[in-house]
């Protein structure tokens, strides 16, 4: 089972998580792919990790070329879920044989996350919002934010931060396996 990131922008806080969640799943064995924008900086340490990568220009309102291409990456990787990774790129997923997840921050805005199979927030305060807004709590998961917590120098790591980390890290594989093999 390939899981299928998409990022069509710079979203500097979107993309502190981003990169390190998607190394760690494709470190635990989960196959990963990614679709990123032009010059993105995570590209080369995914490329490091081993992810598939394509680029497109996620070029706003007239790009005819992005969804497609999507659409046609999405099959060759044979993914089964695709994440969206900031609101605007909604446009830009194809549907297919896939389940469609949105990560939303703490605020989403529903309408244009309309076309997502899962909701998938940072605290509960964000699904509190979501279900009181309308959308299905079946279909809205709390998983916290996947921060990388590096040690610089001799200083240790902070237990604490690494347990948060692993948590995170085995709600997003028991999401993923509603969706297949994990």
């Amino acid at each position: 089972m390939t899981i299928l990131h998409v990022l069509g922008g710079p979203a500097p806080e979107v993309e502190a998580e981003f990169a390190p969640l998607i190394a760690a799943l494709a470190h635990a064995g989960l196959d990963q792919a990614c679709a990123l924008y032009p010059d993105c900086p995570s590209a080369s340490r995914l490329r490091a990790a081993g992810v598939q990568l394509t680029v497109q220009p996620f070029g706003g309102l007239f790009d005819l070329k992005t969804a497609p291409a999507l659409a046609t990456f999405a099959r060759a990787v044979h993914a089964r879920v695709v994440v969206q990774w900031r609101a605007a790129d909604q446009r830009y997923l194809p549907k297919g044989n896939w389940a469609r997840l949105s990560r939303c921050g703490a605020r989403a805005e529903l309408k244009p996350l309309a076309g997502s199979d899962y909701l998938v927030f940072p605290d509960k305060a964000g699904l509190d919002a979501a279900t009181t807004a309308g959308w299905a709590a079946t279909r809205a998961l709390i998983i916290p934010k996947f921060q990388a917590f590096v040690a610089a120098g001799d200083q240790a790591l902070d237990k604490s931060a690494l347990e948060a980390e692993e948590h995170a890290l085995q709600l997003w594989r028991g999401l993923l396996s509603r969706f297949g093999e994990v």
